[in-house]
């Protein structure tokens, strides 16, 4: 039902209805509560991720991108916050939520710091046409949304970028970094 009103919206002409809706896919986030055998990672389930969290020690390199409850009590302002964060559509409106739950809240938490960083990864990888993000162990994918003459993924030279970083916040960081940089040559 989203899907037709969505190609509905497109076909009217309406403002905004033709804007690339990012999918991020990260090996090293985590969202839901529960365990480590109830998480999902961003976007869909990651059997890897997981498994390698349960048989490895990557307990440094898996970060829950979440609201935890003892954060924001209120399960209502918790849905609130989750919505307004994935309707975002800049840096500068999740950065004013973000601004916005220290104040009311206190500190954020690193599951909510973690949050935040998703969240601006998803705008800026619309900002650069890229319609889904992923990570395999160090290696980054971003696949375009509208392929170019480059091919339908952005790489550096003929290969898929690295993660260098081993902090997942600072992966998070450095995903965003790549993805401004080419802001102007795939937009």
């Amino acid at each position: 039902m989203i899907l037709l009103k969505q190609s509905v919206a497109r076909l009217k002409g309406e403002p905004g209805a033709d804007r690339i809706r990012a999918e991020v896919k990260l090996d090293f986030i985590a969202t839901g509560e529960g365990g480590s055998r109830s998480r999902r990672t961003t976007g869909s389930f990651a059997f890897a991720a997981i498994k390698d969290a349960e048989y490895t020690d990557h307990s440094d390199q898996l970060i829950e991108a979440a609201l935890p409850a003892d954060y924001v009590a209120e399960p209502r302002l918790r849905i609130d916050l989750y919505r307004r964060l994935a309707l975002a559509n800049s840096d500068a409106i999740i950065k004013e939520i973000a601004a916005e739950m220290a104040d009311r809240f206190g500190p954020l938490p690193r599951a909510t710091q973690a949050l935040i960083e998703v969240s601006r990864v998803r705008v800026f990888a619309e900002g650069a046409g890229v319609r889904r993000v992923e990570s395999e162990s160090e290696r980054l994918i971003c696949r375009l949304a509208q392929p170019g003459k480059s091919g339908e993924f952005l790489k550096t030279g003929a290969r898929f970028p690295r993660l260098t970083a081993k902090d997942p916040l600072k992966r998070l960081r450095e995903i965003q970094k790549y993805l401004i940089r080419n802001q102007k040559s795939s937009a």
